[in-house]
């Protein structure tokens, strides 16, 4: 969140294996700022250890919202599925 300037952050472990999710990595979205995806992993890089630093981070103008108001992450896994596709 520090390193993105937003609140409007979600990591999520990708690709889904049957050993467990994140087997591949790890895909950040955020939503809500103006820095881009390159500056705010240069942010992260001091911050995190290597493995836990993202292998992708997609900046995106305002992440999805589930019922209760909270980010969709499966709405989210549902772009990275329908990407790969």
């Amino acid at each position: 969140q520090q390193a993105a300037a937003t609140e409007s952050v979600v990591a999520l472990g990708w690709p889904v294996h049957e050993a467990g999710a994140g087997v591949g990595g790890i895909v950040a979205f955020v939503g809500e700022t103006e820095l881009g995806a390159e500056a705010i992993i240069e942010a992260l890089r001091p911050l995190l250890p290597r493995y836990m630093l993202p292998r992708r981070l997609i900046v995106e103008d305002q992440l999805p919202k589930n019922a209760n108001g909270k980010c969709d992450r499966k709405a989210l896994l549902d772009r990275l599925q329908a990407a790969e596709s």
